[in-house]
């Protein structure tokens, strides 16, 4: 990789890493107290470690308590959290287009109009099953290689009835799951059954900070990095153009967590494919979409624009 095109890259992960989490409930001032879930709060249902999480991650965090406007926002995130839905009919409608027009909605408000219905609940994750069912049923990649029978949501969670098409993680026997992810418009809803592994008491139990960090806290410039690896390879080797997991994880040198969110997220925008023994190869979509973002990285606006950010 040239050092030109690491320079372009850094300037055009202004626009690949950035995380909108919604805190609807507006933001004490200077206080380190707060109610349940709030991103500024240390209280046990606090969600300040999970922002300190994302930071140390690489993503710069910012409590957004009101919604902006999406469709005018000339560098959009890519992942908007939704901790308590308390959207207004317009607002909705405005997160709604986000997620249509290719964005990622993280909501951990079972009572969110983006959650899907309801099945059941549960206390603990080994009230569903042994764990390598557990393991093995988990259909969401970036939690691949990740042990999700250790996750441990405080106070249990919501079992959805996954929509058709979808992919779940956590089931039940009965085809219930406590996280579901599902592709709407170009982009994806992705439903936690309940906010309790991401508050601050629970955050480093068990497998929660992992499965927190595969879906939340991808590592700036990493989807560029990984498209621009497998871009080469295609033009050095045309007869052999697939790369292994392995390889991309030795040549970015990013956490394996990390490339499986960067993975999935490339694979639904079907930037690259995935063979059925693993290797992974650019498709001419996603040589578009990198000399497209390599390209509009020259323009003033995301050279001024400073270092990736992530609105909480």
């Amino acid at each position: 990789m040239s050092s030109g095109s690491r320079n372009l890259l850094i300037a055009g992960s202004v626009v690949v890493v950035t995380v909108l989490l919604l805190w609807l409930l507006g933001q004490s001032s200077g206080s380190r107290r707060g109610p349940s879930l709030s991103p500024t709060s240390d209280d046990r249902l606090g969600t300040s470690a999970l922002v300190a999480l994302a930071g140390e991650l690489g993503t710069d965090v910012e409590v957004a308590d009101r919604l902006p406007d999406l469709a005018a926002d000339q560098s959009p995130p890519d992942i908007v959290l939704l901790l308590q839905d308390l959207l207004d009919e317009d607002q909705t409608a405005i997160v709604q287009d986000f997620v249509d027009s290719g964005g990622t909605l993280v909501v951990t408000d079972p009572a969110s109009s983006f959650a899907p219905p309801r099945a059941g609940m549960f206390d603990q994750t080994s009230e569903l099953g042994t764990s390598e069912r557990l393991r093995q049923g988990c259909e969401i990649d970036p939690l691949a290689g990740i042990d999700v029978a250790g996750v441990r949501p405080r106070h249990g969670g919501v079992l959805y009835r996954p929509p058709l098409g979808s992919d779940s993680c956590i089931g039940g026997l009965d085809g219930s799951a406590f996280l579901v992810a599902t592709g709407e418009g170009d982009g994806t809803v992705v439903a936690f059954g309940g906010a309790g592994l991401l508050v601050n008491a629970a955050l480093a139990e068990g497998e929660n900070a992992p499965v927190a960090a595969a879906l939340l806290a991808p590592q700036p410039g990493t989807r560029l990095m990984v498209l621009e690896l497998l871009y080469t390879r295609r033009r050095t080797e045309l007869d052999n153009p697939s790369v292994s997991l392995l390889d991309v994880e030795a040549l970015t040198g990013r956490a394996r967590e990390h490339l499986e969110f960067t993975i999935w997220y490339l694979t639904q925008k079907e930037y690259i494919k995935r063979s059925d023994n693993g290797r992974i190869a650019i498709t001419a979509d996603g040589v578009d979409y990198l000399e497209k973002s390599l390209m509009s990285a020259t323009q003033p606006r995301r050279l001024n624009a400073g270092q990736a950010r992530a609105e909480v």
